[in-house]
């Protein structure tokens, strides 16, 4: 059984789909300007460029995606324009998450003799 991305990061799917996009751009950017990927800043218009995704959406999912700490935000004082990097720590790129059929742990209940299964207790 496979887990939902958004239910283990809280993220809307449109906010994640997002993070890929944001992710290719910067990783393109960093390559060109020879850069370690945390080096590179990016702006809403270039989000928009890069992904042809409307100012609405790229604005309502950045701020899904600053809030939960993916991508900081720098700057937007004294009516400077926000720029944005990617957090230290990011979204994983395999949110896949297997969790144990309701048969496999019935085996494994069984072979352990028990109601514990690798370290679970039932």
């Amino acid at each position: 059984m496979q887990v939902l991305p958004g239910v283990l990061s809280g993220l809307p799917k449109s906010a994640i789909a997002l993070y890929g996009q944001i992710r290719e751009l910067v990783m393109n950017k960093a390559t060109k300007g020879s850069l370690a990927f945390d080096e590179v800043f990016f702006t809403q218009r270039e989000i928009r460029e890069a992904t042809r995704v409307s100012h609405d959406v790229v604005k309502r999912n950045l701020r899904f995606l600053v809030d939960y700490e993916y991508i900081e935000a720098r700057g937007g004082m004294s009516g400077s324009r926000y720029r944005y990097r990617m957090a230290a720590r990011g979204l994983p790129t395999d949110f896949s998450v297997s969790l144990p059929s309701p048969r496999e742990i019935e085996r494994g209940m069984q072979k352990r003799g028990s109601g514990a299964v690798d370290g679970l207790v039932f």
